[in-house]
């Protein structure tokens, strides 16, 4: 299974970055397209797309006329897939992948923005908390995590995310194949009986980040579970 994470910069509709960035992910081939700052608007033909909570960190100028409607999470599958319940539905996204064996497919932000929301009072560590609990839900099944969680190896910009996420990983013996990485504050965390690998692509400059493309052969089977 080939999928793609990437933070796309909430492009707007029938924008040229828009469309060149929909190009770019159809010539992937993917059976999976995980978005950060997302827009639903963002059509892929041969994809069913499932969505978060509509994005309340709206900035000034930007276009809100629909078919714009921002997300901070969009899974784009080739294969129908279950969406399931989320404690926290603005900056997360949960489906189940009806393979042989059940896979759960977690894409997530653990977002900066409330700093910039006057109606907000959550922090970063409050929302690094929540995605934490979040991946812990999951321990015990099939699963892969992916999203853009804001910090980076050698980085201290939100050093703390890094470690908390480091101590989860040891504490329930998870994978974290970009523990390592510093081009980017895209993460891939999953369980220990899945195989992934994954390169950073080259996008052409139509995101602050950048594309990355990753590989996943499935494991043993897993239960179900709630988040």
């Amino acid at each position: 299974m080939t999928l793609t994470l990437w933070n796309i910069d909430h492009p707007t509709y029938l924008s040229k970055r828009l469309n060149t960035i929909s190009d770019y992910l159809l010539a992937q081939s993917d059976d999976l397209l995980i978005l950060t700052e997302a827009n639903e608007g963002l059509q892929l033909p041969g994809y069913r797309g499932y969505f978060s909570a509509p994005s309340p960190y709206l900035r000034k100028g930007r276009t809100l006329r629909p078919p714009n409607a921002y997300r901070q999470v969009a899974i784009y599958s080739r294969t129908a897939l279950t969406q399931l319940p989320v404690r926290e539905s603005i900056n997360g996204v949960l489906c189940r992948l009806p393979l042989n064996d059940l896979i759960y497919i977690y894409g997530n932000v653990i977002t900066i923005k409330d700093r910039w929301a006057p109606w907000s009072t959550m922090r970063y560590s409050d929302r690094l908390t929540e995605q934490l609990q979040a991946i812990r839900s999951l321990h015990g099944t099939s699963f892969i995590v992916c999203g853009d969680f804001n910090f980076r190896a050698g980085s201290s910009y939100n050093k703390s995310g890094y470690t908390a996420l480091q101590d989860l990983v040891h504490t329930l013996g998870l994978r974290w194949p970009t523990a390592d990485e510093t081009r980017t504050v895209q993460q891939i965390v999953h369980s220990p009986d899945l195989l992934v690998t994954y390169r950073v692509g080259e996008a052409g400059g139509l995101s602050d980040h950048p594309p990355l493309h990753l590989s996943l052969r499935t494991g043993g089977p897993s239960p179900h579970v709630n988040i």
